[in-house]
């Protein structure tokens, strides 16, 4: 998922003027690959992840993951 975060960033900086076909076309593959990913227990194992130092999410995204993490810790 960083990765794509970063990848993102690049085609973010692209020149519109030059690479306007290109840039659409990975802007419409990441929002592609990003709803492959926009899963809670995805987000949640990366969250926990010991790699992940940063550890700050919204108040609401904690919510969801904690809720998440509850709901899995029943099974």
């Amino acid at each position: 998922m960083v990765h794509l975060f970063h990848i993102a960033a690049i085609v973010k900086n692209t020149s519109t003027v030059d690479y306007k076909a290109f840039r659409q076309a990975c802007i419409n593959i990441f929002n592609k690959r990003y709803k492959e990913f926009n899963d809670l227990q995805y987000l949640l194992a990366f969250f926990l992840h010991p790699a992940w130092k940063d550890g700050r999410v919204k108040d609401e995204m904690f919510l969801q993951l904690s809720t998440a993490a509850a709901t899995l810790w029943k099974f």
